[in-house]
């Protein structure tokens, strides 16, 4: 994005659908370069999608559908995803603080290039997925699937993971550094 092009800024649900041009199905729509602040999305589908370069401050969304998003250089920060489903998800360079995601579907998700710091995966599947080159700081995973889960160079430090799945999980090149309280219980 050039530096002469304003970010499109979006903090209602009505101005979402405005600048989708309608209500019902947006399949492919283009929401790059856009500011979501204060907002929540309940029940929209987003599918293949494209947000890249685009910052989320605050935004809550629920039980919506994502499927096969693409996103680029994104910024997220206190942010809420509840009961979505991100199968196909792809995030790449991306800078995530705060964020939640409870009970979401990452199926066949892949993550390159991946900052996180105090996000929250509690209920989430990764079935199938890929990580790379991540790292998760101060991260919960409790009751997260990470069944046939593919990581490569990604780290997780000071993360608690609780009644997690691995199976067929391959942790290629990955570190695990938890919480010495964790490991006690």
């Amino acid at each position: 994005m050039s530096n002469n092009t304003e970010m499109k800024r979006i903090t209602s649900r009505d101005a979402l659908l405005s600048f989708l041009g309608r209500s019902d199905n947006p399949l492919g729509a283009d929401l790059s370069y856009c500011h979501f602040e204060n907002l929540e999305i309940v029940g929209i589908d987003l599918n293949r999608s494209d947000f890249s370069g685009s910052v989320f401050r605050n935004v809550r969304f629920k039980e919506c559908q994502l499927t096969q998003l693409f996103i680029q250089i994104p910024d997220f920060e206190g942010c809420l995803f509840q009961a979505c489903d991100l199968t196909g998800f792809f995030i790449q360079k991306a800078v995530m603080s705060r964020v939640t995601f409870k009970e979401c579907n990452f199926k066949q998700s892949d993550w390159l290039v991946v900052k996180l710091t105090q996000c929250d995966f509690s209920g989430c599947s990764f079935l199938s997925s890929q990580i790379g080159q991540c790292d998760f700081h101060d991260c919960l995973f409790e009751s997260t699937d990470f069944s046939s889960l593919q990581t490569n160079k990604t780290d997780f430090y000071n993360s608690t993971f609780k009644l997690c799945n691995f199976e067929n999980a391959s942790l290629s090149s990955t570190q695990i550094n938890i919480n010495d309280q964790d490991t006690k219980n």
